[in-house]
């Protein structure tokens, strides 16, 4: 993935943990003392969330700070919530936002559907799109 350090908070994998892996070509990955079993349950996951990260944007009347909250609603379903950190001499944030499902993500990303990110509860929001697989880079500025 090419995206700042802040982004990927993995260290090591963990078995009996579930991970998505992302390849940009054909790789041939073993799993070693792994059961027929276990690798039918990890074919019952959805489809990957999608990932925004970037720097949180002064405006005239604002200026950004590490410790602020940023949540994401898809309509008024609470689909992701991250703070604000500082990397770099910048505020930045990370969000994931995983796929609707008949859980604890119903209602939440599906193609084509706009996610609020708001910063703090009162201090505005901006409005993406919700892309399944997606490892984007948005620059957070609000409107009031």
């Amino acid at each position: 993935m090419n995206a700042p350090s802040y982004v990927n908070s993995l260290n090591q994998l963990e078995w009996g943990q579930t991970y998505w892996i992302s390849v940009t070509e054909a790789a041939l990955l073993e799993f070693p003392d792994s059961s027929s079993d276990d690798l039918q349950a990890a074919n019952t996951f959805g489809n990957p969330p999608t990932t925004y990260y970037g720097n949180i944007l002064s405006t005239d009347t604002f200026t950004p700070a590490p410790g602020l909250t940023v949540s994401a609603f898809v309509g008024q379903t609470l689909c992701g919530r991250t703070t604000t950190q500082e990397f770099d001499g910048n505020v930045v944030y990370v969000i994931t936002i995983y796929e609707a499902d008949g859980g604890r993500w119903q209602g939440c990303g599906q193609q084509g559907a706009s996610v609020r990110l708001e910063i703090g509860e009162e201090l505005g929001e901006m409005v993406v799109p919700w892309r399944s697989r997606a490892v984007e880079e948005i620059g957070l500025q609000i409107t009031q």
